[in-house]
């Protein structure tokens, strides 16, 4: 006897899969490595930096013309004896040290952490305690559970569909208690807290501390969470359809083949499908009322769409069998039958081959076995809930079946042949177990030492003077619309080891929204975010040398791209920095002279981590030998709303070259190396610089975003 049996493998989990959306498909993030030509010897042109920049030996005094964002956008908002920039050199000064010349500040070679024993650890004895009992907070979580409410009939997708809830996670917190030693050392310097290596400048009167946990094995917590969960039953007959064909409650070998029709038994009627399929079509001796039907529609009649119990597995509704009098009433492909009740019909098969019976064997024997929990089940192919469950809930008797259009949670159905389901959505109780594995903490160690302000990735010597630079403009007071004169310091050096451009400046970050009064600054990127009152920026009181043109070998490339990124922990928040810096060669004609330029762009994009409010700046530079910078643009954005497609720059303001003066001739204190050096708070009192103030700003450049601040308002 052939058997086609299935183990019943369906477990609850995949059941509640086919309930469930589809999942969306995860894609792992993939990093992009940062891109740096400054070590690939194949680059495309190349020209002196030296001579590129700006010449602060020869001195220069140079006239820009100024448009803002409104004069660029309607050229006739420009007037060129108003809307200019004047920037000048001043060789007989030079800016002292500009890292460290603020006050309360240290500067700390690497030689001196070696060679001077910043960085030995004393412990603090007086601070020790030994046996201490730390009470920590363990939360547990428990999983999330699915549970099926009921089950409602689809119409459209023919099969069942499930109605469920999501019991959310729940939390319970339990304690673990830790005893250890806590200790406590002191250092000048944490180098193990940076591995940034140049000079650090430390605050010696502001404190920073590092703890270290010295553990030697976990703790394993375990909690277990109880809950009730509506599910399938084992019995999911919903995925399940009917292998009885014959609808005769017992199991039954295949149809016999056959050469001929004279080969079939009386009960039986030939059926030939082709030349090689012949076989005897059985019915089951028994009358079989019609097939059990929902009638959506109440009109008497079956319709395509209306779901119905195929007792025959032939896949269609059949109606009743035909009772007549006369075995001659009886159509062909049907057997005339009368029986012990003196019914006379016309018994059918179902008009196909029917292969042994298939079952799900409950005992694991190979066989059928009539009065046990084998069933003539099968589950679907389409592993889909569209088996229609009938129950016979007035067995024997097969009137009056229910048609069960929902299944709710504790019901049960009654088979034909009178075999029960119960549950088929039952209520179980699961018990979840969670473990944690908790740190058990032998001590705990903390370093005190002074606070790193910042480290610079530059060469430090006690020459590493700054040349003085400064930018003259008429401004608008924000506060009065009142006409002012602008001014801002810029100090500059070339490095004595690769020779790049380094820019003094104040590491400053935009607000984020709540200091703001005008939430549109943000989400607009409107190029006048700048221009009210208030300034958009968080300054650091510390100034650091910022590597403004890369060079290699003193040489502007063409096709040099270098790219970095950094996250920066400020006392303001958390905001990921990414710039690139972009060289190629360019011609550009200003007033009626063409320059062939090296053109240099620098893009910055700053992130402020938690809410990711972006904001970047874009800035162009043209550099002409003999000159130094003949155009430069600065182009501004916010964070784009989610509609817009791609950033949206807004150009903030461009100079360009209107007149270049060279500086005088070097002076004779500068060529007897009597150069005057001078400090920040020393600017407001020397008269060649209009005894003007030393403020900090935010530069682009040779170009200012935001309102300028003085150090006493920090």
């Amino acid at each position: 006897m052939k058997n086609y049996s299935k183990l019943l493998f369906l477990l609850i989990t995949v059941v509640l899969f086919y309930w469930g959306c589809e999942e969306p498909v995860e894609q792992e993030d993939e990093t992009v490595p940062m891109k740096n030509t400054l070590n690939d010897p194949d680059m495309g042109d190349v020209g002196s930096l030296s001579g590129y920049f700006f010449n602060f030996a020869n001195g220069f005094n140079i006239k820009y013309n100024r448009y803002d964002a409104n004069s660029v956008n309607n050229p006739d908002l420009f007037d060129p004896e108003e809307d200019t920039l004047n920037f000048r050199s001043y060789a007989a000064y030079t800016l002292e040290n500009g890292e460290s010349n603020l006050t309360g500040y240290e500067v700390i070679t690497p030689e001196m952490i070696a060679d001077s024993g910043y960085a030995d650890i004393t412990s603090i004895d007086s601070l020790r305690k030994n046996s201490v009992t730390n009470d920590n907070k363990v939360t547990f979580n428990s999983e999330k559970l699915t549970n099926i409410n009921g089950l409602n009939w689809d119409y459209g997708y023919e099969r069942y569909q499930a109605s469920t809830n999501v019991q959310p996670s729940v939390a319970h917190d339990s304690t673990f208690v830790d005893i250890l030693d806590s200790l406590y050392q002191e250092a000048v310097v944490d180098t193990a807290d940076t591995t940034a290596e140049g000079v650090m400048f430390i605050d010696r009167y502001e404190r920073a501390e590092r703890s270290e946990s010295m553990s030697s094995r976990d703790t394993v917590m375990v909690h277990y969470f109880e809950f009730t969960q509506k599910i399938f039953g084992l019995d999911s007959l919903v995925f399940k359809e009917n292998t009885d064909c014959n609808c005769n409650g017992s199991w039954d070998p295949s149809e016999e083949t056959v050469s001929g029709s004279s080969s079939c038994p009386d009960s039986t009627v030939f059926i030939e499908i082709n030349d090689t399929t012949k076989f005897c079509d059985r019915g089951n001796g028994l009358w079989d009322e019609a097939e059990v039907y929902y009638d959506k529609n109440s009109d008497d009649a079956f319709t395509g769409d209306e779901p119905f119990e195929d007792r025959n597995c032939n896949g269609n509704w059949d109606d009743a069998e035909l009772e007549v009098e006369e075995a001659s009433e009886c159509p062909v492909s049907t057997v005339f039958i009368e029986d012990n009740d003196g019914t006379k019909f016309c018994d059918r098969g179902n008009n196909k081959y029917d292969f042994a019976e298939e079952f799900i064997d409950k005992n694991n024997n190979t066989d059928y076995d009539e009065g046990s929990d084998d069933e003539l089940l099968k589950f679907r192919a389409d592993e889909r809930p569209a088996n229609f469950l009938v129950s016979y809930d007035n067995y024997p008797v097969l009137n009056e079946p229910r048609k069960l259009l929902n299944i709710y949670p504790g019901d049960s159905l009654l088979t034909r042949f009178g075999i029960v389901y119960r549950d088929l959505i039952k209520e179980i109780t699961i018990t979840d177990t969670v473990t944690r594995e908790i740190e058990d903490i032998d001590s705990v160690k903390t370093l005190y030492t002074n606070k790193i302000i910042t480290v610079t990735d530059e060469e430090f010597t006690t020459s590493n003077s700054y040349n003085i630079a400064k930018a003259e403009w008429n401004g608008i007071d924000p506060s009065t619309s009142a006409d002012i004169r602008e001014y801002d310091y810029h100090f500059f050096r070339q490095g004595e080891s690769a020779g790049h451009i380094y820019q003094l400046i104040h590491p400053s970050y935009f607000k984020h929204y709540g200091y703001h009064d005008n939430i549109d600054d943000i989400i607009n990127g409107s190029p006048l975010a700048f221009t009210d009152e208030e300034n958009k920026f968080w300054y650091e009181t510390f100034a650091q040398g910022d590597i403004l043109f890369y060079s290699v070998g003193n040489n502007l490339r063409d096709g040099e791209l270098v790219e970095t990124d950094t996250t920066m922990m400020t006392q303001f928040g958390d905001y990921h920095i990414e710039e690139s810096y972009a060289v190629d060669t360019d011609t550009i004609s200003i007033a009626d002279t063409t320059y062939p330029c090296f053109r240099v762009t620098r893009i910055m994009t700053m992130t402020l981590l938690g809410n990711g409010v972006e904001y970047g700046e874009r800035n162009v530079s043209w550099l002409a030998d003999g000159i130094g910078i003949v155009k430069d643009a600065v182009y501004t954005r916010w964070s784009e709303p989610f509609w817009s497609s791609g950033e949206d720059w807004e150009v903030f303001s461009v100079l360009e070259l209107a007149e270049f003066r060279p500086g005088d001739s070097e002076p004779l204190n500068k060529m007897l190396n009597q150069r005057n050096t001078i400090k920040f708070d020393d600017l407001e009192h020397v008269a060649e610089f209009d005894n003007d103030s030393y403020h900090i700003s935010r530069k682009v450049g040779i170009q200012r975003i935001g309102q300028p601040v003085h150090q006493e308002d920090f």
